[in-house]
């Protein structure tokens, strides 16, 4: 049971470099005016993958916390980082889906969603760090 969130969480990370790259091809033509191809199908529905899947993970992670360790917010600086992850992923899925259902030629709009994004992204592989250091300290006992 303990394994399953980290497996998910990294995969999910791995998922959303991808996405990343995905939208780094949007931003060069946006804001850099190079003419690219943004497959705009393909990174919405795995962006929405990656960030409904990272709430649920930290959501399972706080009940596993709760559960097998009897308290929150012990995993120190993993779970200080999720709860910064927090707000800027409801940011970037609620973001995403304004700018699916909504198509019209925007530029600030879409740099914020995609920002924020990609510090989550960033914060997500640091979790990789941490997350590391809880399973060795709290499940492996080293």
């Amino acid at each position: 049971m303990l394994y399953i969130h980290p497996i998910m969480q990294f995969i999910l990370t791995l998922l959303s470099i991808y996405v990343l790259y995905l939208g780094i091809g949007r931003f060069r033509s946006l804001h850099l005016g190079q003419g690219t191809a943004f497959a705009r199908k393909r990174h919405i529905l795995l962006g929405k993958i990656v960030l409904a899947g990272w709430l649920l993970g930290m959501a399972g992670g706080v009940y596993m916390t709760k559960t097998f360790w009897h308290g929150n917010f012990i995993t120190g600086d993993h779970a200080v980082l999720a709860a910064v992850m927090a707000p800027l992923m409801a940011w970037g899925l609620i973001s995403g889906l304004y700018l699916e259902f909504s198509r019209r030629k925007r530029v600030l709009f879409p740099l914020l969603h995609g920002l924020a994004n990609a510090v989550c992204v960033v914060l997500a592989l640091w979790q990789i760090w941490e997350g590391w250091q809880v399973l060795q300290a709290f499940v492996w006992g080293l």
